[in-house]
């Protein structure tokens, strides 16, 4: 149990550290760095008396934030744990993961959802959408267009962006819904993309048909690599064949590859004649046949 602790503890000391120089300093430095840009050609404007110093560091934390996360949450972190930590919860969580990733399929669950007849839908699977819907929409819609229109609404305030100059009234309110909407819409995008959706039909009514179509196109896809593997193993043996079969014949006939080396001719040699007899012994005339020109 302590080595499993220790291992567990190396694992996540480097992924930190390779979070903070592949993902975090360039992302602090990439974001302050077009703060400091909009800065100097005025697209953002500050009124406070620390002048683009809170602005800056505002941006720059952002990215390292940002560049931390991307890191610790990606694959690349994972392997780290799976090498060094293999037996640790964080690994045996992730191979669980991974194995099921592997029935879950985002793109082909969205064509399930559009092609089936939601009258033939069972009540359980009424009630796992309906779930679905409910940790959308709460879970990541909700507080993503909150922030995404209280930002907008906090910049239009502070003079960091133009209010709108055809809605006179209510200035504010059309990019303030605009960042409303795109956080939404983030919001949903990103539930879609993490699968938890199909994963809940798989898990929790496994016997119903949105879950056997979900593994059957997992089973034709697996098929489809499979025949796209053999076909693969075929052609880099016939082609390994022929090589080895014309290695051979050379081998046997070294006068005959010479022969042919022979016709053809080299770039420094003079091929006039050659072209000259080529062109006088294919000559042909319907008018006088035993004309050749000279």
């Amino acid at each position: 149990m302590k080595k499993e602790e220790d291992e567990e503890v190396q694992a996540m000391r480097e992924c930190i550290e390779n979070a903070f120089w592949y993902r975090s300093l360039p992302g602090g430095l990439f974001t302050g760095s077009l703060a400091m840009l909009a800065l100097q050609t005025r697209k953002i404007k500050t009124k406070t008396r620390f002048g683009g110093l809170p602005i800056v560091l505002g941006f720059g934390s952002m990215g390292y934030i940002l560049g931390k996360f991307s890191f610790i949450l990606s694959n690349q972190c994972m392997d780290i744990f799976l090498k060094k930590a293999p037996e640790s919860p964080i690994s045996l969580n992730v191979r669980q993961q991974r194995e099921t990733e592997l029935v879950v399929d985002e793109e082909r669950f969205m064509d399930i959802l559009e092609q089936i007849n939601v009258d033939q839908m069972s009540e359980k699977e009424h009630q796992i959408l309906e779930d679905c819907n409910d940790v959308a929409f709460y879970s990541y819609s909700l507080p993503l267009s909150s922030l995404s229109g209280g930002g907008v609404y906090y910049s239009l305030k502070q003079g960091l962006l133009k209010e709108s100059r055809i809605f006179t009234s209510f200035p504010r309110v059309p990019k303030t819904v605009c960042g409303t909407l795109l956080g939404y819409i983030l919001g949903q995008y990103l539930y879609v993309k993490r699968g938890d959706c199909p994963r809940r039909f798989l898990t929790y009514d496994e016997d119903g048909q949105i879950a056997q179509l979900l593994r059957r196109g997992v089973e034709e896809k697996r098929r489809l690599e499979e025949e796209r593997g053999e076909n693969k193993r075929i052609l880099e043996k016939g082609e390994e064949e022929i090589y080895k079969r014309d290695s051979n014949f050379v081998q046997h006939n070294p006068q005959t590859s010479i022969q042919n080396k022979q016709d053809y001719i080299l770039p420094g040699e003079d091929s006039s004649l050659a072209i000259e007899s080529i062109i006088r012994d294919s000559w042909t005339n319907s008018l006088d046949p035993l004309f050749k020109p000279v």
